[in-house]
Formats: C-alpha cells, sequence, structure tokens
C-alpha cells in the first residue's frame, strides 16, 4: 500500500493542531483568546459516520456561548471534522490534539460505542487525565444512572466505550441531544451546550448565561451608539467569513488531492478498479466544491491518468466460480461466459449487465461460443456433453452425447450447420447443429484433445493435443489431412488466423509459435517468462494476437511475436482464456478471479500507423479539420495521409535535404516545410504543388511555420538567425538577428503580432512580428535555478497567447509569463526534451523526450495524465483540433496518430465515462483506508456515480 498520501495528510493535520485555521473544523489561528495557539479547551470524539451533524452544532454553541463581541470565539474546541482519526498514520497528530485538550466531550451511541478509534481516544485520555473531565452527550441509546449501585442500569447496553464504562465511579455530567442527531439547533439546544460550556469554563451556568446575555446587551448598546463603526465591521466580518470559506474550501482541496494520491497507490498495487473508484470520488468531491475548478485540480488530473493507463471497458461479476472462457456474439453487442459454477451466462457487452442464465450441465462449463447468426449458443462441459441452446429464450435445444470424458471446447462451423468438440477421450466430434446426428469422428490422437475449431471456409478441422501433435482433419469425412509435432510438448490450444493459412498455438513449454497451416513451418516464436500461458488467439485482420497467463494479464502483440503492443492489468486471477471481439477493438478475458472482462484493445502506442518513408519521421503536423496528417522526413519528402486510414494522399517532393519541419496553415490550404538544404518550401495541401521557395539561409532550417493569417512564414535557422517570409512570393521581408548561436526554433503568437525564438545561446527571444524588433530576452533567474543552462530545441505559444513554452537539454519543459518573463511551471524529464506542444486548449502539454518516452501533462497542476511509450525513439508531436488523438513522429521511418481522449477529457466527461463501467471492489484498501478517503463503513463497493456528498 502507498502509504506516502498518510504521510502527507499527518503532516498537514500536525499543522492545523499547530494553529491554521477551519472554518467547522475547529482549529483558529489563534483559538481563543488568553490561550496558546496549541491548546484546546476540549476534544469532541464522535462517530463520523452517523453524529458528524450534532457534533459540528455542538462545537459550534459551545465555542461561542458567552464570548465578547470583539471575539471569535470563547473556548476552542478540537473537533475532527474530515474523518482523518480513522487513519492508524495520524494517530500522533490525534494524540497531540488531545494532548493539549482540558475537556474531552463524548459523543455517546451504540455506533461510537463500538468505534475502535472512539474507544481508542477515550481509553488514551482516561490513562492520561482524570474521568472527571469526559462530559458525555447522549445522541443515540439510553444512559440510566443508578445512585444506588454506583452504575448504569443494564451497561451492557449503555452506549459507552468499553474503557469508559469501566472507569465510571459517579455520574458523569452528561445531556441529551437525541432529538438532535439529524435537525438543527435551537434554544433548547443551547441551554444544553451551556452545561458543558459552563462547566469548561469553571464558572456557573447561570453566569455564563448572564454573561452571554450582557455580551448581547453590550454588542447591541455598542452598535446603536456606533452605527458607522459597525457598518466597518460588518465589512470585516464578511471579510473574514470569506476567508474563512476559502479556507475551509483549501482544506476539502488538500483531502480530495491526498484521496487522488492514494489512487496512485492502489494503482501501483495492480488494483486498477480500487484506483479509479478513490481517483473518480476525489474528483466528483472536488466537482461538488468548485464545479469550475475542478478541470485544473489534481484529482482531475490523477482520474485522467488512470483511466488513460487501464484499458477494461465493463466487468462481467456473477459467476460464482472460475470462468473458464468468453466470447462474443457475431455483431460484439453480446458475451457468453463458461465457468466451473456449471453455468454459461449472456451479457451485454458495452454495459457488463447479466442477460440470461444457461443451466442444466451437471459439471464445470469449459467453454460457450456464439453461432455464426447470434441466435444459437453451444456450450462444452465436464459432464461429458456438448449443449445447445436459444440464445433469446435461454431454452435448451439440444443435449450431444458420445464423448466418453469431459468435453474441453465446442465451436460452430462457419456456416453454422455444424459443431466441433473436443475430449479428453482423445477423440474430437462433427456434429449437425441441427439435429444433434454425430458426422464424423476424428480418431488419432493418443491423449486428450485440448481445443478443435473449424478452418473460416469450414472445410478443415484443427486439434491439438497433450500428445503433443497438432492435426488437420478434412471436416466433411473426418480424414487427417496432416499431422505435426512441435518440439514435442504438449498442445494446449491452436487457432487458425481469418484466412486460414497460419495457426497460432500455446505450447507445454511455455511459448507461443505461428505457425504455416501447409506446412507446419514456424513462422514467428514467443518465449514465455516464469508465468505460464495459457492460450492465445489472432485478431480478425490478423495484424496482432492476444496471449494470456497465470500473471492475472492478457497482453496483444505483433503478428511476428516481437512487439508488446498493450497489457490488461486488473484481474486478481490467473486468465485462461482472451479473445478479440469481431471488429477488433476489444478484447474479453476470463478469469480464475470468477469475472470477465471487456477492454479496449486499441493502446495508444499503437493507433494509426503513416507507414511509407524511407528515413526518419523528424515532423508531424494536424490538418485543421484533423482529417489529415503531414509528415516530414530525413528522406527528402513530405507526405500527407489520411488521418483516420493511415492512407498516404500526397508525397511532397523537391528539396535537396532531409526535412527537419513541417506544418498546415491556420486554413489548411498550404504546407509549409523546413529542410536542411536550407531552405524552407510552401505546398498546396491538396494538389502537393510548390507554391513557394523561401531561400536565404546560410544553414539547415529546422523549423518553420505560418503566421495566423496564413499570409506570412518565420523559419529559424542554423546560421543564428531567424527569417520572416511572403507565403505566397516566397520573399523574405524580416531578418530577425541577435542570437549568437543556431536559432532551433520560430513561431508566431496567436494574434500574429509577435515571434518567439529559441536558440542554443541559451535565450528565449520575443520579437515584433511587423517591425523586427527585438522586445524582450528570456534567460530565466539564476537564483532560483530557472535559468536556461542548454540549448533551446523548442518554442511555441499557449492557445490564448499569455505564455510561452519552451524545451531544452537541461531536462526540463517550461512555461513562462509573457508579460513578465517569468517562469511560472516546469515539467521535467530523467533525460533531454526534444519538443513540447499545447493541447488546443491550453490545458495539457505533451513532451517528447530523447529516451522515447512521450508524456501528456496537466497545465494547472504539472501533473503527468499520460505516458506513450513504444522502445522506439521519437522526434515531434502534434495534437489534433479536437484534442483527442495525438501525432507522433517516430525515428524508425514511420509515424502515429494515437487516440488520446482520455488524458484530455474534460472532468464532468471523463466522470460519465467512469460510470459508463462496471467496477470492482476496492480490494486493497483496508477499512481504516477507506474511512480516511471519506466512504462510509467498510461496504466493499462504492457507488461512484452517486450523487457528491
Amino acid at each position: 500500500m502507498n502509504t506516502e498520501p498518510a504521510r502527507k495528510l499527518t503532516t498537514i493535520l500536525a499543522a492545523d493542531v499547530a494553529g491554521y485555521s477551519r472554518l467547522d473544523g475547529g482549529l483558529a489561528a489563534n483559538g481563543a483568546e488568553g490561550k496558546s495557539a496549541g491548546s484546546y479547551d476540549a476534544f469532541i470524539s464522535y462517530n463520523h459516520a452517523h453524529d458528524s451533524q450534532v457534533a459540528a452544532i455542538l462545537q459550534s454553541a459551545v465555542q461561542k456561548l458567552g464570548k465578547a463581541w470583539y471575539q471569535r470565539r470563547a473556548l476552542r474546541v478540537f473537533r475532527d471534522d474530515t474523518s482523518l482519526a480513522a487513519s492508524p498514520h495520524l494517530w500522533g497528530a490525534i494524540e497531540q490534539a488531545l494532548t493539549q485538550s482540558r475537556y474531552l466531550i463524548l459523543l455517546a451511541s451504540p455506533e461510537s460505542a463500538a468505534s475502535f478509534w472512539v474507544d481508542r481516544e477515550l481509553a488514551w485520555w482516561l490513562a492520561h487525565k482524570s474521568a472527571d473531565t469526559v462530559l458525555v452527550a447522549l445522541t443515540a441509546g439510553e444512559l440510566n444512572w443508578d445512585e444506588t449501585a454506583g452504575g448504569f442500569r443494564s451497561p451492557d447496553s449503555a452506549p459507552l466505550p468499553p474503557s469508559l464504562k469501566q472507569r465510571l465511579s459517579d455520574e458523569p455530567l452528561w445531556i441529551d441531544l437525541r432529538s438532535y442527531r439529524d435537525a438543527r439547533g435551537d434554544a433548547r439546544f443551547i441551554d444544553l451546550a451551556a452545561d458543558f460550556a459552563a462547566a469548561i469554563h469553571g464558572i456557573a451556568k447561570e453566569d455564563l448565561l448572564s454573561r452571554e446575555l450582557q455580551q448581547h446587551r453590550r454588542a447591541l448598546s455598542l452598535a446603536w451608539s456606533a452605527i458607522a463603526a459597525l457598518a466597518l465591521l460588518l465589512v470585516a466580518a464578511g471579510w473574514e467569513w470569506r476567508v474563512a470559506v476559502s479556507e475551509t474550501k483549501q482544506a476539502a482541496t488538500q483531502r480530495n488531492n491526498l484521496v487522488a494520491e492514494l489512487a496512485t497507490g492502489e494503482l501501483s498495487q495492480g488494483d486498477n478498479d480500487g484506483a479509479i473508484r478513490l481517483a473518480a470520488h476525489a474528483a466528483r468531491l472536488e466537482f461538488a466544491l468548485d464545479k469550475d475548478a475542478v478541470a485544473t485540480s489534481i484529482p482531475a488530473a490523477v482520474l485522467a491518468k488512470i483511466v488513460s493507463q487501464t484499458h477494461w471497458r465493463v466487468v462481467l461479476g456473477g459467476h460464482e466460480k472460475i470462468v473458464r472462457s468468453a466470447a462474443f456474439s457475431p455483431d460484439g453487442k453480446r458475451l457468453v461466459t463458461a465457468s466451473e459454477d456449471r453455468t454459461a451466462r449472456i451479457w451485454d457487452a458495452a454495459s457488463g449487465k447479466e442477460q440470461g442464465v444457461l443451466r442444466g450441465h451437471e459439471d464445470t462449463v469449459t467453454s460457450a461460443a456464439f453461432s455464426p447468426d447470434g441466435a444459437h449458443i453451444v456450450t462444452a462441459s465436464a459432464d461429458k456433453t456438448v449443449r445447445i441452446w436459444d440464445a433469446a429464450t435461454l431454452a435448451q435445444i439440444i443435449v450431444l452425447s458420445g464423448h466418453d470424458a469431459p468435453v474441453a471446447s465446442a465451436v460452430y462451423s462457419p456456416d453454422g450447420a455444424r459443431v466441433v468438440s473436443a475430449s479428453d477421450d482423445a477423440t474430437a466430434i462433427i456434429w449437425d447443429a441441427g439435429t444433434g446426428r454425430r458426422i464424423a469422428t476424428l480418431k488419432g490422437h493418443e491423449l486428450g484433445v485440448n481445443s478443435a475449431v473449424f478452418s473460416p471456409d469450414g472445410q478443415r478441422a484443427l486439434t491439438a493435443s497433450a500428445d503433443a501433435t497438432i492435426r488437420i482433419w478434412d471436416a466433411a469425412t473426418g480424414k487427417q489431412l496432416s499431422s505435426w509435432q512441435e518440439a514435442g510438448n504438449p498442445v494446449f490450444s491452436a487457432l487458425f488466423d481469418t484466412d486460414g493459412k497460419r495457426l497460432v498455438a500455446v505450447m507445454g513449454d511455455n511459448t507461443v509459435r505461428v505457425l504455416d497451416a501447409a506446412t507446419g513451418n514456424r513462422l514467428a516464436l514467443l518465449q514465455g517468462g516464469d508465468d505460464a500461458i495459457s492460450t492465445a488467439a489472432f485478431s480478425p485482420d490478423g495484424k496482432s494476437i492476444v496471449t494470456a497467463g497465470s500473471d492475472g494479464t492478457a497482453q496483444t502483440w505483433d503478428a511476428a511475436l516481437t512487439r508488446k503492443l498493450v497489457v490488461f492489468h486488473g484481474h486478481e486471477g490467473a486468465v485462461g482464456w482472451a479473445a478479440f471481439s469481431p471488429d477488433g477493438t476489444q478484447v474479453v478475458t476470463a478469469s480464475a478471479d470468477t469475472t470477465a472482462r471487456v477492454w479496449d484493445a486499441r493502446e495508444e502506442a499503437v493507433g494509426v500507423v503513416l507507414a511509407g518513408h524511407e528515413g526518419n519521421v523528424r515532423a508531424v503536423a494536424f490538418s485543421p479539420d484533423g482529417e489529415r496528417v503531414a509528415t516530414a522526413s530525413l528522406d527528402k519528402t513530405a507526405r500527407v495521409w489520411d488521418a483516420a486510414t493511415g492512407k498516404a494522399l500526397l508525397t511532397l517532393i523537391g528539396h535537396d535535404g532531409g526535412l527537419d519541419w513541417v506544418e498546415f496553415s491556420r486554413d489548411g490550404a498550404f504546407i509549409v516545410t523546413a529542410s536542411l538544404d536550407g531552405t524552407a518550401r510552401v505546398w498546396d495541401a491538396v494538389s502537393g504543388r510548390g507554391i513557394a521557395a523561401l531561400r536565404g539561409h546560410q544553414g539547415f532550417v529546422y523549423s518553420a511555420a505560418f503566421s495566423p493569417d496564413g499570409k506570412r512564414v518565420v523559419t529559424a535557422s542554423a546560421d543564428r538567425t531567424a527569417r520572416v517570409w511572403d507565403a505566397a512570393s516566397g520573399k523574405e521581408i524580416l531578418e530577425l538577428r541577435g542570437h549568437t548561436n543556431t536559432v532551433f526554433a520560430a513561431a508566431f503568437s496567436p494574434d500574429g503580432a509577435r515571434i518567439v525564438t529559441g536558440s542554443s545561446d541559451l535565450t528565449v527571444r520575443i520579437w515584433d512580428a511587423t517591425s523586427g524588433q527585438q522586445i524582450a530576452t528570456l534567460h530565466g533567474d539564476a537564483q532560483t535555478g530557472a535559468n536556461f543552462i542548454q540549448r533551446i530545441n523548442s518554442v511555441a505559444y499557449s492557445p490564448d497567447g499569455e505564455n510561452i513554452l519552451t524545451t531544452s537539454t537541461d531536462r526540463t519543459a517550461r512555461i513562462w509569463d509573457v508579460a513578465t518573463g517569468q517562469e511560472k511551471a516546469v515539467f521535467n524529464h530523467a533525460i533531454e526534451i526534444k519538443n513540447a506542444v499545447y493541447s488546443p486548449d491550453g490545458r495539457r502539454i505533451a513532451t517528447i523526450a530523447a529516451d522515447g518516452g512521450l508524456r501528456i501533462w496537466d497545465v494547472a497542476t504539472q501533473r503527468e495524465v499520460a505516458v506513450l511509450t513504444n522502445g522506439v525513439e521519437l522526434n515531434a508531436e502534434a495534437f489534433s483540433p479536437d484534442g483527442t488523438r495525438i501525432a507522433i513522429a517516430k525515428a524508425d521511418e514511420a509515424a502515429l496518430v494515437v487516440d488520446i481522449r482520455f488524458a484530455t477529457m474534460m472532468p464532468g466527461d471523463l466522470l460519465d465515462e467512469v460510470c459508463g463501467r462496471r467496477l470492482g471492489p476496492l480490494s486493497h484498501l483496508s477499512r481504516d483506508e477507506m474511512n480516511f478517503a471519506g466512504y462510509p463503513g467498510s461496504a466493499p463497493l462504492i457507488d461512484v456515480c452517486g450523487p457528491a456528498k
């Protein structure tokens, strides 16, 4: 468990105990007058789930009774209003508050009597202080003191903590607040509270109330005699109220931030469900606290990161035992699962809602699959039978009996007319799906058959056996067509790809092998590690393979089994089955943790691949409509692609050297490229025709950017200058001279009035875009360590033009205030940052580092919200206009278009996304941690989609 949030919260609470202010929480900067800032007149101990409201109004009443008109309070009462006492990590701070208190007020109820933490507070108090300083406010239950016996009547039922019951020899001072547990205070409540306030003041109740009346009259007299002064006091009071409200909001925000931090700890423990629940809970509380500010809050940033890193869509939780298999319906809208609880179940694939249960098997249901038309389901069982069901009515149609041992699997033929089953009796049987008649028995294996499937054309059957052989049969006659052994190990499963030319097999030596279906020759090999691989299957397009194993994960790979694409974390038991949806966008897994899960198979690191360049891709840009992507490569060409399909649309040929930058004009009509041949060029973005060559630099041109109106271009060069050109004619307009070394980047401000440049002379400079006059130079602040110590790699204006984003070989990206030149934010990498760009709304930035990692950051909190890595060096990135995708230039001659919608989604939409999933339990949270997070009791499931409280 990650205890860092608890340690941080301990620090915050300790600071509160030392004298910080909280509106409702009983902590104030100065405390009651005449007392030290770290002392309290009383400490309230109570059950947070049931008595928070009455504790708050009691605290307020006790503190204010008898106060002078100029005092904020007459007494200082500690009340932990954020459930922090429920965390063992915070006991030190609570003990400190107890030490500094003179009285203890117990809110007595059956719930507080059963509370470990209330009893612990009382036990500490009685071990260090007198029982005479305990004041009891009854909120539920019965207290009946027997004066003769010197104790409570029916002591076992008295709603007091055990430690207190054992110490009371005289009736304690107590008041009855049972009628106020769910109600506001009134005059009678004030009278009851005066009993406690008088005891704490050490005066008679009558004297206290008399003092209260005198103070009230004195305040009125002063008010009537100095109405002008009263007006000023009202202003001051209003200001104090606003400050107090602000401090309360700050305290709540801190708490929400720490719950979000606890969520990251759960994610590191592998509890994706718990992490999402905690982060969503914190974000919802922050949303309720300040709807306008939540978008820039830490909980929102943490939630974005966690959702971005988790791929599951829904959890199918309903089986009572291990789930053995799961399969999509042909239209992808339903799922069927098979379990050791002797049932198969049908689910809605989008919501995870159970639609029906197939009951009838007398033993484990080992597999379940839909017919090609989705109308029927076939199940196989350890009860030696295969059964066919109506998928709509759930009625059992046919029982196929004939195997002499448990049946391992059963699937339909592509035309739905037949079923093939595999059994531990060393045979597979082909059946007529309509009549149940046996068509052929596939005999030849010497040990159990673990799986059997039809080829995509239905003419062949493929079997995999524990006898270490894979065999192919004529599906009409049952004649064996071919057989081979692969490494002499048992074969757990074997499946065709969609065209029937390849097989993927899982072997007993913990390998996955791709084989030629005609010859049996090995085409690819994946060697498993310490965790056993249980299954493997092709995607519908044959380009990737999903595997699952005993480590509780499933993974997707390229078809050559050389590159891992996606890892699906979340199951809490071994994953025994995994398969793609019919459209390949989802994966379903079945696990020993009694659940099946649906996952998004479209990992960010995969995306749409733009392949065709013959050299390192150096830059990438989206068109303004988001439908096209332009790339620039060291192969001397730029290319334009369809952003959705990856299809090449244009190739821009004309440069004599490699290209280092590319950009669309704001209207999408033109493209500008920058080249190591010392020129930039403007192109027609539709036809690819060259419009103008920008010649004049005496060195490599590293970047080129259009002005907002598209009429000008600014370029940055190794000749130490930036230049402004007419985009239509290529004529040079301005030369921006002043840098003393290579200028790597230049960009216009959003209004076109300014230009920013970055150089290896360790400066960023701002220029007037019309006159070319230098306006400002950003060196940073050496005293704060914010100075540039190495070259500037990239510069960019924020969408609103108020800030500048820079990257440097000093391993940082920094945001600077344009008006003041002061640093506003810093984003650290472990290695040089090559490039950084703003998202269209300015809420996020994306950075690319020399280690090949792309990170997306929340600007307000300076926190990562997504990390994308694929093991290949990356050069540049660009957000799509709507911010839901990012294009990435790679050093391996390709580019990617990646879905990042979760990382950039607004908090409200992200919460809707979370609420569209089925969440599992908070499996790694203790009861104490759940109380710390603000969850009621120890309920294992929390409704993160209900109204925030």
